[in-house]
């Protein structure tokens, strides 16, 4: 093959960019068990968790304009002030601290997704 072919042929294996490994998933291992007992899919839930608190069942955002702001692992709204007062069996003053306790959090998410609505209480573009 002449010289002259073979190099934009070389040329152009090198401009080809390369296909970009995929970026590992961010997850939440350590809570497979919990999850797991809250009947929420830990390979579902695991990286949610990740997105939404990075693994900290402490996590509290910005208060938001509204008054509310997103509460521990999986980050659930103060706004469910009475499901969560219902599912962990507090009045509803103390409904915001118990979402900061990892066993309350996940029984408030099961409620929100077995109830219905599944994941849309996550939106899948939260935590950019």
């Amino acid at each position: 093959m002449p010289k002259i072919l073979l190099l934009p042929l070389l040329l152009c294996t090198f401009a080809m960019p390369a296909r970009a490994a995929a970026a590992p998933v961010k997850d939440c291992p350590q809570f497979y068990t919990q999850l797991k007992a809250h009947g929420l899919p830990p390979k579902i839930f695991g990286p949610i968790m990740y997105r939404e608190s990075r693994c900290n069942p402490a996590s509290r955002s910005v208060l938001r304009h509204n008054g509310t702001r997103d509460l521990g692992a999986l980050q659930i709204n103060s706004s469910w002030r009475t499901v969560t007062a219902r599912t962990c069996r507090v009045n509803s003053a103390q409904a915001p601290v118990e979402l900061l306790k990892l066993d309350c959090n996940l029984k408030v998410a099961a409620v929100l997704y077995n109830g219905g609505k599944g994941l849309s209480n996550w939106r899948a573009t939260s935590g950019k």
